[in-house]
């Protein structure tokens, strides 16, 4: 870019694409991405992107998207000749290693059943109308330049669903993912899988409980609450999961107040906030829960850990019971009839 003219970081960035495009001879089924992170600053973001074109040009080295699937692969020039392969994360690396484990003799049923309740909390909360109202929801602040906040929110009903499983995860009586943790550190062999977990357990808790003046990108967040605990454990007070007096002693009572009767211009963004830090939590909790579950089954088909001892939550509403599979009778689909026992079987799916 010469001196003269105003840095624009598009067309640079276009520009770059072209030329990498080019002297590499990169075929057209892929992308070439421009990986150089976020920064809230503009010159920071300029100089990341010259790092990243920097870094790319010295190592010839290129990220590449697959247009067909989304997939991810890189290119190298290898002794002058250019290689594509697939670029793998840190979590499919260490997915593919051993799930041996140790200590096997002090895995009770108690920790089989702890393993289970964790990830079905997280299958729950994944397959729920909360999580896809959550993740295809949307914030639009004074639009119609009328001053208004409008966003698009789970109800009360979806929200209150997703805490209630949320406060299983976080809350110091169940405190399911530090305790997951704790147990999976305790029998996985691979060292390299307990250093992840561990690494993994501190960024849920960080998120958690870090001061929010130092994290937060909202300030008027971090001058209600002084962390994302006490944001979320200030809503299970007004969604009446937790009980107390209307104390203005009761700190939960207090943030709860301060939040919801900040103004009709505030509440919106901080009910949106609300539904998108229980969001970011789950999804911390998901790393764990993915190569957790991946051991765990492992373990149990080996049979060196019980089977869990818990109950699927698919069909616990539904008048639909799962039919043995030893019957091979079509079962005539109709409402339960007291005192006609149903032939079901619970999914350990």
């Amino acid at each position: 870019m010469t001196d003269n003219k105003p840095y624009d970081i598009h067309t640079r960035v276009e520009l770059w694409q072209t030329e990498m495009r080019e002297k590499y001879n990169i075929s057209d089924k892929y992308e070439i991405l421009m990986n150089y992170g976020y920064s809230d600053s503009d010159d920071d973001t300029v100089k990341n992107v010259e790092a990243y074109i920097k870094h790319c040009d010295e190592w010839n080295t290129l990220l590449l998207k697959k247009i067909v699937d989304g997939s991810l692969w890189w290119f190298q020039l290898v002794r002058g000749e250019g290689k594509i392969f697939k670029a793998i994360t840190r979590e499919e690396h260490l997915s593919s290693l051993d799930s041996g484990i140790e200590r096997e003799e002090f895995f009770t049923q108690e920790v089989s059943d702890l393993f289970a309740h964790f990830i079905q909390i997280i299958c729950v909360l994944q397959r729920s109308e909360w999580y896809k109202m959550v993740v295809n929801g949307s914030l639009q602040l004074n639009m119609n330049h009328d001053g208004k906040t409008r966003a698009s929110m789970p109800s009360l009903e979806l929200t209150v669903f997703a805490l209630v499983y949320i406060r299983q995860l976080i809350s110091t009586a169940d405190n399911i993912v530090n305790r997951s943790c704790k147990q999976y550190k305790c029998f996985i062999e691979n060292t390299q899988k307990r250093n992840y977990i561990a690494e993994l357990q501190k960024n849920f808790n960080h998120y958690l409980n870090d001061d929010l003046a130092t994290m937060s990108h909202y300030t008027l967040l971090a001058e209600r609450v002084q962390n994302n605990r006490e944001f979320i454990e200030a809503f299970f007070y007004g969604a009446l999961i937790i009980h107390g007096d209307n104390n203005p002693k009761d700190k939960n009572c207090e943030h709860y107040k301060s939040l919801y009767l900040a103004g009709e211009k505030k509440r919106p963004r901080f009910i949106w906030e609300l539904n998108n830090t229980v969001l970011r939590v789950l999804e911390n909790a998901t790393k764990i829960a993915v190569l957790l579950q991946k051991d765990f089954a492992k373990w149990k088909e080996e049979g060196v850990a019980p089977k869990s001892n818990v109950f699927w939550q698919e069909t616990m509403f539904s008048w639909l019971p799962v039919v043995d599979k030893k019957n091979t009778e079509e079962i005539e689909k109709k409402e339960p009839v007291f005192g006609e026992a149903y032939d079901v079987q619970t999914s350990y799916k």
